[in-house]
């Protein structure tokens, strides 16, 4: 049994492995790096140290213009970045609970990376990520450059 958190990005739901959220925040102004795609929003500070933020959305292929809702919130989680794991912010329109999934209830699914399969939480149907799959090799390289200074 595995336990997600579960959030919900626009009008779908998204699992990730809740041993891997070190911590939930509300969503703060951010400074803009330069020639990155547009879901990479920024980085913010935490606790001093950099941190870069994702929009899941944007991600996922919702439109760049979809506002934020009021429960809107950050998940920081540690993602792999070259050999290290590293601290990375991922925007989320909210978070609705956590669950607890046997790999029994875990459909396959031919969708590529970062989607490792579906589940059913409460009736609702969550696509459940594994977000060290998400990074592209170019995520990574402005993830590197951001790390670095």
């Amino acid at each position: 049994m595995a336990k997600y958190l579960i959030c919900k990005v626009g009008s779908e739901y998204y699992g990730v492995p809740l041993l891997k959220v070190s911590e939930i925040t509300g969503v703060m102004p951010l400074s803009p790096v330069p020639a990155t795609p547009a879901y990479m929003r920024g980085v913010m500070s935490l606790r001093g140290k950099p941190v870069p933020v994702v929009d899941l959305g944007r991600k996922r292929g919702y439109p760049e213009d979809t506002p934020f809702t009021r429960f809107a919130c950050i998940l920081i989680m540690g993602v792999e970045v070259g050999k290290q794991r590293r601290l990375v912010g991922w925007i989320v329109d909210g978070v609705t609970e956590y669950a607890e999934i046997w790999p029994d209830d875990i459909k396959e699914t031919r969708k590529p990376a970062p989607v490792v399969g579906l589940a059913t939480v409460k009736g609702k149907t969550v696509v459940l990520l594994d977000l060290d799959e998400a990074l592209s090799n170019e995520d990574a390289a402005v993830l590197r450059r951001i790390f670095n200074g």
